[in-house]
């Protein structure tokens, strides 16, 4: 078995590829606030496209606060992007905190593609994500159709790793 290969390694957010599975994995921690989710968001579809996955394991269960007030855009306009790319599954750990959990749960309730399924605990996710198989047809990416999908503009971001060096952007080039 191989270790994930982390991609993106920063206070608020984590993104990993698992080559044996063939999925991202997305790790929210701490405190969230508009603009960190926005470019959490913006890396993480930049991820999708260049791995080309068709399933997410998002682990919320660090998370802090955060959801308030982009809710409806993660569920109507964000989450419906990912499955543009090709994204058919995603398996979310819910948060420990109890105001994200809620938040969280009304933005998934109300996302009208692709699968997602919330669990309390990651070996759950985990068990579940691996074996949930979806028909080619579902899955399949109509980005060769679809213009470039943007996200909002964003402030110039210097995001940092846990070892405190810097990242323009999220990019992994040092400021």
């Amino acid at each position: 078995m191989q270790p994930a290969r982390v991609l993106l390694d920063t206070p608020p957010f984590a993104v990993s590829y698992d080559s044996e599975n063939r999925w991202l994995y997305v790790e929210w921690r701490d405190k969230q606030d508009v603009v960190s989710s926005l470019a959490s968001f913006s890396l993480l579809l930049r991820f999708v496209r260049i791995f080309r996955v068709q399933k997410l394991l998002c682990d919320s269960s660090q998370a802090l606060d955060g959801w308030d007030g982009i809710g409806h855009w993660v569920s109507q306009s964000y989450l419906p992007s990912l499955a543009q790319q090709g994204i058919c599954a995603i398996a979310w750990v819910n948060a420990a905190d109890w105001a994200t959990k809620d938040e969280l749960l009304t933005v998934l309730r109300t996302t009208p593609q692709p699968s997602v399924v919330v669990f309390d605990h990651l070996a759950g996710a985990y068990d579940w994500l691996q074996n949930a198989a979806f028909p080619f047809y579902q899955c399949a990416s109509d980005q060769a159709d679809q213009p470039p999908y943007h996200l909002p503009q964003l402030p110039q971001l210097v995001l940092a790793d846990r070892g405190g060096r810097a990242y323009k952007d999220g990019r992994n080039h040092l400021a």
